[in-house]
């Protein structure tokens, strides 16, 4: 005789619902990574790792074991949860890059919204520091609106990144005219100074035959 089984479907749809939002973030940050080609350490593992718990835990509640099912729902958050925070170390080591790039330049003056940046990331990593997860849910779904916020970052830093490589180029490029100008200076004193010497001993050289002819 078959064995009938039990199946919420609400819980399913949910569970599904969980696993496309992690799927898409976790597709989200590969594409950040292949257009910056920076990969923070560790990238997307851990959520990777709880959606196959999500997975085995759906298959065993699909199979008849009832309390697997909110054990995959469990999983399939958590995913969620693992993303958001990936994406924040993703953020920051972007972040920490730019700055580490581009030391040597006020970076106020090139790109505008630099201070306000500044202040966000700061929020960002206070929040992160300081804020208790007693209450997962509301934790990661503020998190996730900081997120939301700082995400155009990576696109207007890539802005700030041409106007700097363009900077740099004009600073070389005015070093090198410069430097041109003070060899060219440099060769024309040089010149001048020779010219001036084979003057003076020219003039010597008819100051001492006009005294020769005076003695005779």
């Amino acid at each position: 005789m078959d064995k009938t089984i039990d199946i919420d479907m609400d819980l399913i749809l949910e569970i599904k619902s969980k696993v496309k939002i992690a799927e898409d973030y976790i597709n989200h940050n590969f594409e950040g990574i292949t257009n910056s080609g920076h990969v923070p350490e560790g990238i997307d593992i851990p959520s990777m790792n709880e959606l196959r718990y999500a997975l085995n835990h759906l298959l065993r509640y699909l199979s008849g074991e009832k309390d697997h099912g909110h054990r995959a729902l469990k999983h399939a958050r958590r995913a969620i949860y693992d993303c958001y925070e990936t994406e924040a170390l993703y953020l920051f080591a972007n972040y920490r890059q730019f700055e580490s790039e581009n030391q040597d330049i006020i970076l106020i003056d090139i790109f505008k919204d630099y201070l306000l940046w500044a202040r966000r990331f700061l929020e960002l990593k206070e929040f992160i520091s300081n804020t208790p997860k007693d209450n997962r849910d509301e934790y990661y779904e503020n998190l996730e609106a900081m997120l939301f916020n700082m995400r155009p970052f990576y696109y207007e830093s890539r802005i700030a990144r041409q106007e700097i490589l363009k900077m740099r180029a004009e600073k070389e490029k005015n070093e090198r005219e410069k430097n041109d100008a003070l060899e060219i200076a440099q060769k024309t004193i040089k010149i001048r100074t020779i010219a001036l010497t084979l003057s003076t001993l020219g003039l010597l050289v008819a100051i001492v035959g006009l005294y020769i002819q005076s003695l005779h």
